[in-house]
C-alpha cells in the first residue's frame, strides 16, 4: 500500500487542470511552428497565441494588446521593475528624468525585492513601506514619501506568506498623484480573486500561470496602453519588442486556458476554500494547545486559499520535515526564499516574535483540496507537534 499524498503547498504551484493539459498537447505534436514565421502553419500558431492573450487579458479586465508574455512571475517582476528604472535612471542630456526613487512594501516577494536591492547598488534609493501584524501595507508611508523624484511604487496584491490582500486602488492613486508608475506582483492574487486593472488604474501586473493550474514556464507582464518601458530581452522584436524570443506557444495556450476556467469557476472555487480554511482552523485550534493564526481572519482581506500558522514550542522546519514524511506537503514560507535558511521576512516584517516565526508553518489549499484531506492532516499535525514538544522538553 502507497503512503497517503496530500498536497497542501499550493502557493508555491499547483497542479495543472486536465483542460489545460488537453488544449495544449495538439501545439507540441500537430501545431508545433514558429509563431513568427510566414506560412499559414505558423499562422495556426499565431492564432492560438493571440487567443490565450485574450483569455489572460479577460481575467484582470485589459484589453489582449496590454498582455506581454514572460516566462513567469519573476521575469514579469523584473521586467517591470528594471523597466520603469531604466526609463528614469539612465540617458544624457537636458531631457533626462531624474527620479531616482522607488517605494515598496517590506513583505514584497524576492522577484520584486531582489531587482530593487540591486538597483540600489546603481544609485537607486529604495523605501521600504511597514506594514501591520496581519501584513497590510502602510499606505500613509507611501502618501508621504511618494514625490516627484519618485519613479516605481510597487505593492503586491496579495501577500504569498500569509494571503494579505493589499489596497492597490490607493497605493496606485498615490504613485500618480507624484507622477510615478504603479505596478503589482498579482501572482498569487490573479485567477483566485477578481482583478480590474481599470478600475484600480494599474499600470503593470505580473502573472503566473503555475499558480492558477496552468503549466509551469509561462507567465504575463500587463504594459497598460501608453506606458514607455525599457526592454526586457532583446532580439526578434516579439512582444512589442519588450521581450524578445520565440514564443513558448504550448505554454502560453495552456495559460491562456487556465485564466479561462479561473475566471469562470472563481466565486464557486472561493466559496469552497473559504470553508475549507475555516473548518481546518477549527480542527487546529480545538484540538492543539499553543496555536496562532498569523493570516487575517476576516473575509474579504485575505485569500482563501493560504494560511499562516505559528505553534509554540516547536521548529516549523521540523514540523514540515515529518509531515513530509508522512505524505502531506506544506512549507515553512516563500518557495522562492525558503532553502535561504532565514526567518521569514513577511512575518518579521508583521512583528512577529522570534519564536511565532521559528514555530510558523504555511498551508496553501486549492480546488482539489479536499475536506478528508485536511481531517487526515489536522490530526497528524496535533500528533507531530506533540512528538516534537516532548522531544524539546
Amino acid at each position: 500500500m502507497s503512503k497517503q499524498r496530500i498536497y497542501l503547498d499550493n502557493a508555491a504551484s499547483t497542479a495543472v487542470d486536465r483542460d489545460v493539459l488537453e488544449v495544449m498537447i495538439p501545439y507540441f505534436t500537430e501545431e508545433y511552428a514558429n509563431p513568427s514565421g510566414s506560412s499559414s502553419f505558423s499562422a495556426n500558431a499565431r492564432s492560438a497565441v493571440e487567443t490565450a492573450r485574450d483569455q489572460a487579458a479577460q481575467l484582470i479586465g485589459a484589453s489582449a494588446g496590454e498582455i506581454i508574455f514572460t516566462s513567469g512571475g519573476t521575469e514579469s517582476d523584473n521586467a517591470a521593475v528594471f523597466g520603469v528604472a531604466r526609463m528614469n535612471g539612465y540617458g544624457s542630456g537636458p531631457d533626462k528624468i531624474r527620479r531616482r526613487r522607488i517605494i515598496i512594501s517590506a513583505t514584497e516577494h524576492p522577484a520584486v525585492l531582489n531587482p530593487c536591492r540591486e538597483l540600489e547598488k546603481q544609485g537607486f534609493e529604495v523605501l521600504y513601506a511597514p506594514c501591520d501584524e496581519y501584513g497590510f501595507t502602510d499606505t500613509d508611508h507611501i502618501k508621504r514619501n511618494c514625490d516627484a523624484g519618485t519613479a516605481l511604487v510597487s505593492i503586491m496584491s496579495a501577500n504569498n506568506e500569509i494571503g494579505s490582500l493589499q489596497d492597490t486602488g490607493t497605493a496606485a492613486a498615490l504613485a500618480h498623484s507624484a507622477g510615478a508608475v504603479f505596478h503589482t506582483d498579482a501572482v498569487q492574487a490573479a485567477g483566485h480573486i477578481p482583478i480590474d486593472v481599470r478600475k484600480d488604474d494599474v499600470d503593470l501586473l505580473s502573472i503566473s500561470s503555475h499558480k492558477l493550474h496552468g503549466p509551469k514556464g509561462v507567465g504575463a507582464l500587463f504594459v497598460r496602453n501608453g506606458l514607455k518601458l525599457y526592454p526586457n530581452v532583446f532580439g526578434g522584436g516579439q512582444e512589442k519588442g519588450l521581450r524578445s524570443g520565440t514564443l513558448n506557444v504550448p505554454g502560453i495556450v495552456g495559460f491562456g486556458k487556465a485564466c479561462e476556467i479561473a475566471r469562470i469557476s472563481m466565486d464557486r472555487t472561493n466559496a469552497c476554500l473559504l470553508e475549507l480554511r475555516n473548518i481546518f482552523i477549527k480542527l487546529l485550534t480545538e484540538n492543539i494547545p499553543g496555536v496562532h493564526i498569523n493570516s487575517c481572519m476576516e473575509p474579504g482581506k485575505v485569500l482563501p486559499s493560504i494560511l499562516s500558522v505559528s505553534f509554540d514550542a516547536i521548529e516549523g522546519t521540523s514540523l514540515q520535515i515529518e509531515l513530509d514524511m508522512k505524505g502531506i506537503t506544506c512549507s515553512t514560507g516563500s518557495a522562492c526564499a525558503s532553502s535561504g535558511g532565514k526567518p521569514s521576512h513577511v512575518l518579521t516584517a508583521a512583528g512577529l516574535s522570534d519564536e511565532r516565526i521559528r514555530g510558523s508553518v504555511r498551508f496553501s489549499f486549492s480546488k482539489y483540496t479536499t475536506r478528508e484531506e485536511l481531517e487526515i492532516t489536522a490530526r497528524t499535525v496535533s500528533e507531530c507537534v506533540k512528538r516534537l514538544r516532548e522531544i524539546l522538553g
